[in-house]
């Protein structure tokens, strides 16, 4: 990734396997998650991200506003985040959109 600000911003969603390990998956992989997302926030590649939760209120995924130059560096982030290298995070669920996001 270039070490320049990137210019465009990524809205991404991606859901949790659906197994019944994946909450202890996801505890587990949690703090290594965080630590990841903060030095993505440090170097500008992250604006936010937060969880999604399903009707009966279970965590089921994550919501995460990147700053890239493209969509691949966005997917690239995703697979190396430790949600996905510890299988919580489902990348076939993957959905990426180039978003405009205003000063308010």
């Amino acid at each position: 990734m270039s070490q320049q600000t990137p210019q465009n911003s990524y809205f991404a969603t991606i859901q949790d396997h659906s197994d019944a390990d994946c909450l202890s998956r996801r505890t587990a992989a949690l703090e290594p998650h965080i630590a990841g997302l903060k030095s993505l926030k440090q170097n500008s590649f992250l604006q936010t991200a937060g969880g999604t939760f399903d009707k009966d209120g279970k965590m089921s995924g994550s919501i995460l506003l990147y700053n890239a130059d493209t969509e691949q560096q966005v997917r690239e982030m995703v697979e190396n985040d430790p949600f996905c290298k510890e299988r919580v995070w489902d990348i076939n669920t993957l959905v990426i959109q180039r978003a405009f996001i205003p000063t308010l």
